[in-house]
């Protein structure tokens, strides 16, 4: 491919000159010719050692040197022809459109400090790239299209530039926390010193290295001067090699106003340093949302200070947040973000050139699959189910499948800061807005085999995924159709309606949670497609051996779900009223918070046994009640699989459900796990509990409950399902193998 960049200028000490010098390289390094043409060029020599073809243009400083700068880009492309442009700053970019089109060569843009004023104008390209999922929603809010807006995270590991002369500017002051960037008021390196000085008495032995330079300079000098800390703080100027020095700290500290996806966070994953950083821009996606570094607001030196003390209180914390932020930043590199633009530029060449393109590039073998999860706003049941299976799917798997997801919402969990699958965002809020960009996601991502959730999400899957090259379309149910159809609206009800009508009859297959949902499906949706059970993957609560009950403590019955209608909450609280004279005194947990709190409080008191009925409201770790209960009970009204029941299972904890649909008689396979009754009848679930309540348990049957849990463990899950995927699209995965087997009999020597 042949590739011109174009810069206004290439001065050191900017990020985006930075970033564009190494991708030239990294592009060059893979095979691609590659021209960089700007003017005061500082890395001309590092471009040319690895191939680059430099080029001077005139700076667009003025009207007529833009005018110059654009005649002699014109010679430039007349010479070379380019398959791409890309522009990586506001003036290239509009000097460049008309030329892009002159001779055909797409635009594309990397938006680099959507903060500027002028940033609106790199609308005129064909594609503008945003460094961090965070900038593409913040161009998607200013009314950017979905289709000209792609995520292509910056890369900083294997940089070119690290091969210059090391720039020495003089000894890190150690132990060390660094600030690197410029000096000047959006970065606030202010804040950093001032939360320095409020933590500077507690360590003294600690220093702050300020690397960079600008106009804020004197009055930071000042600053450190007020504070008492002039021996302490050391202004050591910029330098070209930071890297040594990002090798030698502890701690990297960045205050930050506004920074799309800064370059030193990254460098200083690499490096191994603990990582303060502000909640601005792609910092918190750099920093897994926190699982990575501390996050803290911007303007507040209190918050840095504190993350201070938590990182120098202890050598074990800082050992543990400096190993943290080393954790996965093999992602970083700039390797990866050029293979990511190679996916940028083959999807805006002209047809017949980017299949030319994508046949030279080659196939892994490796099935790509995408798991679809819908606009929602919190990360929980289908999200969180969904995330489980494609991580396993992908470690487990990952000779076989090349895993994706694509979520229609931003969920900013710290489990998503880094995932062993690839991971999209669409920045769709609303189920109607989906299929024109799930379609241009599929397609940009050559994905074989999409996975959908849930009737409505499939129906819309299936509208997007219409045409030629389109990837075979699986259907996924977690939930209760039935009651989802007779309760839902308009547009659910047309969409049952589609899925039974022709929807069903085009998926390669349905994958349902449980076997009685599989068996709906086969009667009531799928018109003769193949419906299959695929095991939901349970989290691992890392269950403690339960307690064993002091004579005294009173039988405890608990219950962890939502406090909502389809939990039948209610028909417990009666259940548990008219057995309260048999059951000796015991007392019923309810674990939960939602919309029927107070009704459910107003009810025990109706029926008198709030005394014997504690709510705990909602709890984010519920591992030791349920270490510490006796029996788990749920009387739901409708599952589609019943999570709760394998997790109180994992506790050794017999079990009392009611018989609904759908899930918990598929869970509840014999009496040792415990029992079922009819559902909505308090009479028969009163019976259950006093049962319950005299049966006598052993440590057998604990057992036998913990190893049926481990079969819905993520591993055994992952297996289950890709058994299920085998049996639905078995013959695009066997063209795969096949296709890698024999890649590899041709790398093998002969």
């Amino acid at each position: 491919m042949r590739i011109i960049h174009l810069l206004k200028h290439a001065v050191r000490g900017n990020g985006s000159v930075h970033m564009a010098v190494d991708l030239a390289c990294a592009q060059a390094d893979a095979g691609h010719e590659v021209w960089f043409a700007s003017a005061r060029g500082s890395y001309d020599a590092v471009l040319a050692e690895h191939g680059v073809h430099v080029t001077d243009l005139p700076e667009p400083d003025s009207k007529k040197h833009a005018l110059e700068n654009m005649a002699a880009l014109a010679g430039l492309m007349r010479e070379v022809r380019p398959d791409v442009l890309h522009a990586h700053m506001m003036s290239s970019a509009v000097i460049s459109m008309p030329l892009s089109l002159l001779f055909r060569a797409p635009l594309v843009s990397t938006m680099h400090n959507s903060f500027d004023t002028h940033s609106w104008l790199m609308r005129v390209s064909r594609r503008v790239v945003a460094v961090s999922e965070a900038e593409r929603r913040l161009l998607r809010s200013r009314r950017y299209p979905d289709r000209q807006v792609v995520t292509v995270l910056n890369g900083t590991a294997g940089s070119a530039r690290e091969g210059q002369d090391f720039d020495d500017i003089g000894p890190l002051h150690r132990p060390s926390i660094m600030t690197l960037s410029g000096l000047h008021p959006r970065k606030a390196v202010g804040d950093v010193l001032a939360a320095f000085a409020m933590i500077a008495d507690e360590h003294p032995e600690w220093h702050l290295n300020i690397l960079g330079w600008g106009a804020s300079r004197e009055d930071l000098e000042t600053q450190a001067t007020d504070a008492g800390l002039t021996d302490r703080v050391h202004f050591m100027g910029s330098t070209l090699t930071p890297w040594a020095y990002l090798a030698q700290t502890d701690v990297v500290a960045t205050a930050t106003l506004a920074d799309p996806c800064p370059l030193t966070v990254m460098e200083a994953r690499v490096a191994g340093a603990a990582v303060v950083g502000t909640k601005v821009g792609g910092i918190p996606e750099v920093l897994g949302y926190g699982a990575y570094g501390h996050l803290v607001d911007t303007h507040a030196p209190e918050q840095i200070a504190d993350a201070f003390r938590d990182l120098l209180d202890s050598d074990e914390s800082l050992a543990t947040w400096r190993s943290l932020a080393h954790e996965g930043s093999e992602h970083f590199t700039v390797q990866r973000m050029a293979r990511d633009y190679d996916d940028v530029y083959v999807d805006v060449l002209p047809g017949a050139k980017r299949r030319g393109l994508a046949a030279e590039r080659g196939d892994d073998g490796l099935l790509r699959i995408a798991y679809l999860v819908p606009p929602s706003r919190h990360f929980a049941g289908i999200e969180r189910v969904v995330h489980e299976l494609a991580s396993e799917l992908a470690t487990t798997f990952g000779d076989e499948l090349d895993v994706h997801v694509i979520y229609a919402s931003h969920y900013a969990e710290r489990e998503l800061g880094r995932t062993s699958y690839t991971k999209h965002e669409l920045g769709v809020d609303r189920l109607l807005g989906l299929a024109g960009p799930l379609r241009r996601m599929v397609r940009r991502q050559r994905i074989d085999v999409l996975v959908s959730p849930q009737v409505e999400a499939t129906t819309v899957s299936w509208l997007a995924t219409r045409g030629r090259g389109m990837p075979s379309l699986i259907g996924h149910l977690h939930g209760n159709p039935r009651v989802e159809e007779e309760g839902g609206s308009l547009l659910t009800r047309a969409s049952f309606k589609a899925f039974r009508g022709f929807v069903s009859r085009d998926l390669a297959g349905v994958l349902a949670v449980s076997p009685s949902l599989a068996d709906y499906v086969k009667e009531h949706l799928s018109s003769g497609t193949k419906a299959l059970f695929s095991k939901n993957p349970v989290r691992d609560l890392h269950a403690p051996e339960r307690r064993e009950r002091e004579d005294d403590a009173p039988f405890t019955f608990i219950c962890v779900a939502r406090l909502a209608y389809q939990k039948g909450h209610d028909v417990l609280l009666r259940a548990f009223a008219l057995a309260a004279e048999d059951l000796d005194g015991a007392r019923l947990l309810l674990v939960g918070s939602g919309p029927a709190e107070q009704d459910l409080k107003a009810l025990a008191r109706e029926l008198r046994i709030e005394d014997r009925v504690e709510f705990a409201g909602y709890v984010s770790e519920p591992a030791p009640l349920l270490a510490s209960a006796d029996c788990f009970v749920l009387a739901s009204r409708w599952e589609g699989f019943g999570v709760a029941l394998v997790e109180a299972l994992q506790f050794g904890l017999p079990v009392l459900a009611t018989d609904c649909q759908f899930g918990p008689s598929d869970v509840i396979t014999d009496a040792e796990l415990g029992e079922v009754v009819a559902s909505e009848d308090p009479g028969a679930l009163a019976e259950g509990l006093k049962r319950a309540r005299v049966r006598v348990d052993t440590k057998a049957a604990a057992s036998h409950r913990r190893a049926v849990a481990s079969e819905y463990g993520p591993a055994e899950a992952a297996r289950h399902h890709l058994q299920a995927l085998r049996e639905v699209v078995g013959a695009r995965l066997a063209a795969r193998t096949e296709a890698r087997t024999r890649a590899a009999s041709m790398r093998e020597p002969a």
